[in-house]
């Protein structure tokens, strides 16, 4: 048995064993029960993934060409699929059980939080709440759904029909042009034309690109007697980049929304998504989706198909960096972001849905509408580019060509600088406002004198916005030279080599009235990183203490795959924020700040005002353990919170 067989195997075990124990009830109190049942949705979480990989393996052995050798299913052999989907199955039974709570009626509460819960940090809310905290993370969740999966989507319903009867009389918000590339799709097209034909919100034009085809879908479009259905058809095949530009060119709405040819929306789709954008002062609106796999050969839209899952998180623009977590068909948005970020990027072959969601998200944090209104399909034509290009060449073109800016030159020390890409994304990001310069910058017991180099290199490429750095060496590792990098630089003498405690007490009484910002000597900032911060701090009054993104390299493996379900390991890595440390993905989202229960010494920054309550962080042997027992005593005894902003970037060298 291969190791990969083995470990599915393994966890087969798990669950078996947790499903008996849940089931003849061998728990010796609720905590106890809590705990098992936590570890049966874990372990079925990774099973569901065992699932994808072999589904994903078997569906790029089926596009080979003949002859060539199949990639062996990763996970699991022949015939595992049905048992894998029995014993998910049992799970979900057996936590029904034991008294998961249930969604009820949760769609007030989605159009306005609960100020009482707000009141507590650190409190991490269940029921619908806890779904939205792993959604952050994991926005897609597929069959067989768990208990609280189930639940989630009663409330995602519920909140459907009350927006929709809310909106059923509204005027009209402005015009919508809905842009429908297609070539040689009359399999599915009718029904994607249907879909917005049968929309409750009216005012619409719908622009077909015809990217010339040839089966007959002239003739089906020429048929179409509805006035707001414009027919566009092109001279020869161009590409879908070239057709969506080509219609937004001819469109004359004020929003903008897309549906492939392939597929579909619910009919009150355009009405919740252009009515509550509007309510909102929202420029960017997504809502969830169902998706729907059809196996074997297609056979369009009236081919054997099953629900395959949901697709929907609060937005996460780290994660959005990572891999394409948001899929065009269930946006919608203003007409000026055309005019100022640009249309389809026509170089590249496919990821164009992913590089246009990079810039027009940019500058403008989206508004997540928590109801399942668009239908995905997989498998219904077979002409969809994830079946046609291979998505590694396109990641690495987008790579190159939008996402290239480094950020700072700086010279890597070598065993980084042979595991680093160019795929910063902060290049893309909106700079926040300058903050005002002050801060002081503590790097205690660096241990490296080549990373500390870097470190400070890349402080002081990053603008004026340190007022001093402390440099606690107890090693006596850096010499003169180290310190010619034209920062305030003060060396702090203390005896005791390598004790953070013994750090924070040397510089404690150094410490004015000033922000602090603990810095490892393996950390390397960038542009805009210090008014990120800043911004996150004024932004709620509650901060007790603030982390940016800690980025890590492709291939760094320091949190393992429960804790960030949904990323790709061979791209960077933003490990501030994991599925054990989501407190509250919706803190603020305008600014896209989330609670977290833990910070890390990579880079943080403490306000003054908690500095001059609580010090410096001194209890605990290790800097990660300080910081842990400060972090508590902020959320415990000064009744604040710990705050991640994805508006600064930091990487983790280590």
């Amino acid at each position: 048995m291969e190791p990969d067989h083995r470990h599915a195997a393994a966890r087969i075990a798990d669950l078996e064993d947790a499903v008996a124990r849940v089931s003849a009830r061998r728990w010796r109190d609720r905590r106890h029960l809590d705990s098992l049942v936590g570890q049966l949705a874990e372990i079925q979480r990774h099973l569901r993934h065992m699932l994808d990989a072999q589904r994903d393996a078997r569906s790029t052995a089926a596009r080979l060409p003949a002859g060539r050798r199949a990639p062996r299913a990763p996970m699991v052999d022949a015939g595992g699929d049905r048992r894998l989907r029995e014993l998910i199955g049992r799970g979900n039974e057996m936590m029904s059980k034991v008294g998961q709570q249930d969604a009820t009626d949760l769609a007030a509460t989605m159009l306005a939080r609960d100020a009482a819960g707000r009141d507590r940090p650190g409190r991490r809310d269940e029921g619908f709440a806890a779904f939205l905290r792993s959604s952050y993370l994991d926005p897609v969740r597929p069959v067989p759904f768990s208990p609280e999966d189930d639940a989630a989507v009663e409330v995602m319903q519920a909140l459907r029909a009350t927006l929709s009867e809310r909106y059923a009389a509204r005027a009209s918000a402005g015009l919508v042009s809905v842009v429908m590339p297609t070539y040689d799709r009359m399999a599915s097209l009718p029904r994607a034309v249907r879909s917005v034909l049968d929309q409750s919100y009216q005012d619409w034009e719908l622009l077909v690109i015809d990217d010339g085809s040839s089966d007959g879908t002239d003739r089906f479009m020429v048929a179409q007697t509805d006035p707001r259905v414009r027919y566009l058809p092109q001279s020869f095949n161009a590409g879908v980049s070239s057709a969506r530009n080509a219609a937004l060119a001819e469109a004359r709405g004020d929003w903008i929304a897309y549906l492939d040819s392939d597929n579909h929306w619910d009919e009150d789709f355009l009405s919740v998504l252009v009515h509550r954008s509007a309510e909102e002062g929202a420029t960017i609106t997504y809502c969830g989706q169902w998706i729907w796999r059809t196996e074997g050969a297609v056979g369009g839209p009236d081919a054997p198909r099953e629900l395959d899952g949901i697709r929907f998180g609060p937005f996460n623009r780290s994660l959005m960096e990572n891999r394409n977590a948001l899929d065009l068909n269930a946006v919608i948005h203003a007409r000026r972001l055309v005019d100022e970020a640009g249309g389809f990027n026509e170089d590249l072959p496919r990821l164009v849905d992913w590089e246009l969601l990079l810039r027009y998200t940019a500058a403008v944090r989206p508004l997540a509408v928590p109801c399942l209104l668009s239908h995905y399909e997989v498998g219904a034509v077979g002409d969809q580019l994830t079946r046609t290009h291979a998505v590694r060449p396109s990641t690495k073109r987008l790579d190159e060509q939008t996402l290239r800016a480094r950020p700072c030159e700086l010279t890597l020390p070598a065993d980084v600088a042979q595991r680093a890409v160019a795929t910063p994304l902060h290049a893309l990001m909106e700079r926040p406002p300058a903050a005002a310069a002050g801060a002081t910058v503590l790097i205690a017991n660096p241990e490296d004198l080549s990373r500390l180099r870097v470190c400070l290199e890349a402080l002081a490429g990053a603008g004026d916005v340190v007022a001093r750095v402390l440099l606690v060496d107890g090693l006596e590792l850096v010499g003169t030279a180290a310190l010619t990098s034209g920062l305030p630089v003060e060396r702090v003498a203390v005896a005791t080599a390598g004790s953070f405690a013994a750090a924070m007490a040397a510089v404690g009484e150094r410490i004015g009235d000033q922000d602090v910002v603990l810095l490892s000597a393996g950390a390397v900032v960038t542009p805009g990183w210090w008014d990120g911060l800043a911004e996150a701090a004024a932004a709620l009054p509650d901060a007790g203490l603030v982390a940016p993104r800690r980025t890590v390299l492709p291939g760094t493996t320091i949190v393992d795959d429960t804790q960030l379900p949904y990323h790709k390991r061979y791209r960077e890595l933003d490990i501030a924020v994991t599925t054990r440390t989501v407190v509250d993905p919706l803190l603020e989202p305008a600014l896209g700040l989330v609670e977290v229960s833990r910070v890390e010494p990579s880079c943080v920054l403490l306000p003054r005002e908690v500095v001059a309550e609580l010090g410096l962080p001194g209890h605990g042997g290790s800097p990660r353990r300080a910081l842990a027992i400060h972090g508590d005593l902020v959320r415990h005894l000064l009744g604040r919170r710990l705050v991640y902003t994805p508006r600064s970037k930091v990487y983790d060298l280590g």
